[in-house]
């Protein structure tokens, strides 16, 4: 399934509770205000294919990607 938060106006951290699923194969959180880090359970799907987090108020260090295996569209920019 695909989860579309893109061009709101959250400003808060990003939770575990986000990716919770196995079948969330899409996920758009672009221009917004979210802020701290990605968690690091964003790193553990074996089917995302699209994360798109640009635009936003991230920092700290990128989680683990090795297991993103079927990743296609990764976008961390402009945070």
């Amino acid at each position: 399934w695909t989860l579309h938060l893109d061009s709101n106006r959250f400003d808060c951290s990003l939770t575990s509770d986000i990716y919770n699923g196995p079948a969330l194969r899409k996920l758009y959180l672009a221009n917004n205000s979210f802020h701290g880090s990605l968690p690091p359970i964003v790193g553990n799907s074996s089917v995302l294919s699209n994360l798109d987090v640009s635009h936003n108020k991230l920092s700290g260090e990128i989680p683990n990607i090795a297991s993103l295996k079927e990743i296609k569209y990764l976008d961390l920019s402009h945070n």
